[in-house]
């Protein structure tokens, strides 16, 4: 009778695309993580400073609707719809 040794199939199924640690100085981590999710480098740069103005623009867009009369005929629904826009762009 056979004791230990390997059978065939055993162990963990191995994937079919491989996948390899890369280290990265924690300073960089997010720009790297944009970076490979958008594709793009110069994109990804640019994504922090474009996400930044659109939240400003969010903003003031929603504080603009807050002063608002409450029976303004729908202007603050389309203020509110336009803040969604923008947000859903991002």
């Amino acid at each position: 009778m056979a004791r230990g040794g390997k059978r065939e199939g055993a162990g963990r199924r191995k994937s079919a695309d491989p996948s390899v640690t890369i280290r990265v100085p924690n300073s960089k981590k997010e720009i790297i993580k944009q970076w490979l999710e958008t594709g793009s480098f110069e994109k990804a740069k640019l994504f922090g400073r474009e996400t930044e103005k659109v939240t400003e623009e969010i903003l003031t867009i929603l504080q603009n609707a807050l002063s608002l009369k409450a029976n303004a005929g729908g202007k603050i629904k389309k203020e509110i719809k336009l803040a969604i826009e923008l947000m859903t762009k991002l």
